[in-house]
């Protein structure tokens, strides 16, 4: 049977949420990063993924304050990310881009492991991206201090400044390109001495499949520089990148070429490369770059304009744009007697002075001139 007693009237007070007035946000701390001598500034977008993050990069931290930062990354609105390892990852990129283009062409930036002995002296493994650096930086970190996993910067003294960040470890063999970032201090690698590090050899690593392949042998600079030039940062922003390039590769007596397939196999090898007397230095001439054709008669040829260049005992190499020429034997001589227009006729005589008389010299002459010309490093006149 319903009631049908009478009830006092309610009023319901509707409360709107956008009208209360905000709760303001504790104001997140950046987060001070030192990225081989840059002060790097990181905005993180919340208090949780700052204590991720300065974990991860716990043995890059600075006790500096962000007015005296040298640059900024703002990683506050970071939007929706694919996955928490995916933007760990991205902040990792975006630090080490930051602080490469605020040094810009003040040191030379390797793409490589490093690793110091006891004495200071680093060991640079020059390598592209997801060819084994991270993987030799773990293996050889646990008996040489680990300086970086991914780059090496040199200033014009040869010396070496720490860049510790986060290594990408994959998480699954299955699935390599699933990596999560972790601490130097976690993984339990070494930390470098503190007394300062310098550059003492580049190794070039080369994952080969033959295990007849597999060891160290030494190159030349004209050998190691299209090798090494694809894995800097900025050098064409050098006024003389090749030059710049080629004092840093005469470090040790020269550059060292690694094959193989389990760096496990090498550590011995490696190691001694830090204690074996130098070798050395290999002699050079600069060609400095010149931006104007040469003028000449009619039918002659002269060097097209080329960035830098230079010339070793069995060959020259030219930088021309952002792309490397080794030139060796006929193209070489070519190139080298070009430092003032001249016709074919008397290019044959300048490589003959140089090689010998030989019958088919006017038809060898003119294929290495044609090589050059369509290389973009000769011109006809």
């Amino acid at each position: 049977m319903r009631d049908e007693t009478p009830r006092a009237d309610l009023r319901l007070t509707l409360i709107v949420p956008d009208l209360l007035p905000p709760v303001a946000a504790e104001p997140v701390q950046p987060l001070m990063l030192d990225a081989f001598g840059v002060l790097v500034a990181v905005l993180p977008p919340d208090s949780g993924t700052r204590r991720r993050w300065a974990r991860q990069w716990s043995r890059a931290l600075s006790a500096s304050t962000a007015e005296r930062a040298d640059t900024t990354v703002d990683a506050a609105h970071v939007g929706a990310p694919v996955s928490v390892d995916a933007t760990d990852y991205s902040l990792t990129t975006r630090v080490t881009q930051a602080a490469l283009e605020h040094v810009g062409a003040s040191r030379l930036s390797l793409h490589a492991a490093g690793l110091a002995d006891a004495e200071g002296r680093v060991l640079a493994l020059v390598a592209a991206s997801g060819t084994g650096k991270t993987t030799a930086a773990r293996i050889l970190g646990t008996t040489l201090g680990s300086l970086s996993d991914e780059t090496v910067s040199v200033g014009a003294d040869l010396d070496v400044r720490p860049y510790p960040k986060p290594l990408s470890v994959v998480n699954a063999p299955d699935s390599p390109g699933h990596k999560s970032q972790h601490s130097p201090d976690e993984l339990g690698l070494l930390r470098p001495v503190s007394t300062g590090t310098t550059l003492h050899r580049i190794v070039v690593l080369d994952r080969a499949a033959s295990h007849e392949e597999h060891g160290l042998e030494p190159l030349s600079i004209a050998e190691a520089i299209p090798l090494v030039l694809p894995q800097t940062s900025y050098m064409t922003s050098f006024e003389q990148p090749l030059l710049a390039l080629t004092h840093v590769l005469q470090v040790g007596g020269g550059p060292w070429l690694l094959r193989y397939a389990d760096i496990t196999e090498h550590v011995t090898d490696l190691h001694r490369l830090l204690t074996d007397p130098d070798d050395p230095p290999e002699t050079f001439t600069h060609h400095p770059g010149c931006e104007t054709l040469s003028e000449g008669l009619d039918g002659s040829f002269a060097r097209a304009p080329w960035h830098d260049a230079v010339e070793f005992e069995d060959g020259v190499v030219v930088l021309v744009d952002q792309t490397a020429y080794n030139l060796d034997h006929l193209g070489a001589t070519v190139w080298l007697a070009l430092d003032k227009p001249a016709d074919p006729e008397w290019l044959v005589a300048a490589a003959e002075h140089r090689h010998g008389v030989h019958p088919d010299s006017p038809r060898l002459i003119g294929e290495a001139i044609g090589v050059l010309v369509e290389a973009g490093l000769v011109r006809r006149l």
